[in-house]
């Protein structure tokens, strides 16, 4: 059994109320993805609710920068 749109039957105020949902969902903003917490010096933030330092991330850079290159030295170069 299906259920028709703009039909009355039991289903018709669930229906309506669920478009309505819906257009408030789609129109709504949603929640930044950034939020920065030093706003003095912008060096530590949250990213979809994970907390980041900018020290951290200049940590990995430096981490993978080592890593390439000794890849780079020893199985390239050789």
């Amino acid at each position: 059994p299906f259920i028709k749109e703009h039909n009355i039957n039991t289903f018709s105020s669930l229906q309506s109320l669920q478009h309505y949902a819906s257009s408030i969902v789609m129109s709504t903003m949603p929640l930044l993805s950034i939020v920065f917490l030093d706003r003095v010096n912008w060096t530590s933030l949250y990213f979809k609710g994970q907390y980041f330092s900018l020290e951290k991330f200049q940590n990995i850079l430096r981490g993978l920068q080592e890593e390439i290159l000794n890849l780079w030295n020893d199985q390239i170069m050789l």
